[in-house]
């Protein structure tokens, strides 16, 4: 459990932003699988494609509900908001060297 983790050089930090980009979070693991912080960062990155999937199509089964167009633009966007922002977490947190989860998605493992 307390494994030694490798320092982030530019190669490491470019590959761990690019795992917040949606549908490429395989790319750390493609070029630096041995790190445990592309590990680490990739699996964020998974957890976060999934929610954006999971929750996009939420929206659309939602979407026959709601008759209202001002409430479905107000949903989709808010929602999609909030998913950025986790993104944009995630980035902030590559860029000040931290391995922290995302919050409420982050505790989730995909990727040992």
């Amino acid at each position: 459990m307390n494994e030694q983790k490798q320092p982030f050089d530019t190669k490491t930090r470019l590959l761990c932003v690019l795992a917040y980009v949606p549908f490429l979070f395989f790319l750390p693991l493609v070029f630096a699988s041995k790190n445990s912080r592309t590990k680490f960062h990739a699996n964020q990155g998974l957890v976060l494609l999934i929610a954006i999937v999971v929750i996009n199509l939420l929206i659309a089964v939602l979407d026959s509900f709601v008759t209202l167009p001002v409430a479905k633009n107000a949903i989709f966007t808010i929602c999609n908001m909030f998913l950025l922002a986790f993104a944009l977490l995630g980035i902030l947190h590559v860029c000040k060297e931290e391995d922290r989860p995302l919050p409420f998605i982050g505790k989730i493992k995909i990727i040992k």
